[in-house]
């Protein structure tokens, strides 16, 4: 998958300048983040079975406890909802929907509605290399989001967006005990105080804040 999208690094980059506004260069490192360092770190990952024999234990009344063999091993949760934002929607859509395969889960990714563009030529470019039903990309307004989290039949949710938001997929996705993993941001000041390297850290506070100069604040 991570060959193929590097492939088409050149037509992407294009593709996402084009709908998110931001310069090309950031949009090809956005591309080649995925491709060359965060996608092949993923794919190190391991969930082998493991097999132990645990000594003895004091429990929490201080008595003796003998556990004996113990076998751990990673099963797939089923079902999982990948819900993107817009401000690095090649990146972060894809930071969900690697590990999730890899552990063996079929993924729902809803990209923000204001940046799909990128992420479904991506789901075009790589549909062949996974059987029918793995990996879906479903792009829609503000209704779907929430049918996301409330239905019975996914298992997890992953998020990434504004705390508003989150404690409402948070809500929604409690009335079926969906498991639910949140990043969560808002605009946030910086400060500085008075120091010899204030002015080093300003030009990197400046760097950081306009990194995606396409972000209106």
């Amino acid at each position: 998958m991570l060959n193929r999208i590097g492939d088409h690094a050149a037509e992407l980059s294009v593709l996402l300048t084009a709908e998110q506004g931001g310069p090309l260069a950031r949009a090809r490192s956005e591309i080649d983040l995925l491709t060359k360092a965060f996608g092949p770190a993923l794919m190190q990952m391991e969930l082998h079975e493991k097999e132990q024999e645990v000594p003895e234990s004091l429990d929490i009344f201080g008595r003796s406890r003998a556990i004996g063999h113990v076998t751990k091993r990673y099963t797939p949760i089923g079902v999982v909802g990948a819900i993107s934002p817009w401000n690095l929607p090649v990146r972060l859509s894809f930071g969900k929907v690697l590990p999730a395969l890899l552990a063996g889960n079929t993924v729902i990714l809803k990209p923000s509605p204001f940046t799909p563009l990128t992420v479904l030529r991506i789901a075009d470019y790589v549909h062949d290399l996974l059987p029918p039903g793995v990996f879906n990309v479903l792009t829609g307004g503000d209704d779907l989001g929430p049918w996301i989290t409330s239905h019975p039949g996914i298992n997890l949710i992953t998020f990434t967006g504004s705390t508003f938001t989150g404690k409402r997929v948070l809500e929604s996705a409690a009335a079926t005990l969906k498991r639910v993993t949140l990043e969560l941001g808002e605009t946030i000041p910086g400060s500085s105080s008075p120091m010899p390297s204030r002015k080093k850290l300003l030009k990197l506070s400046s760097t950081v804040c306009f990194y995606s100069v396409d972000r209106v604040v």
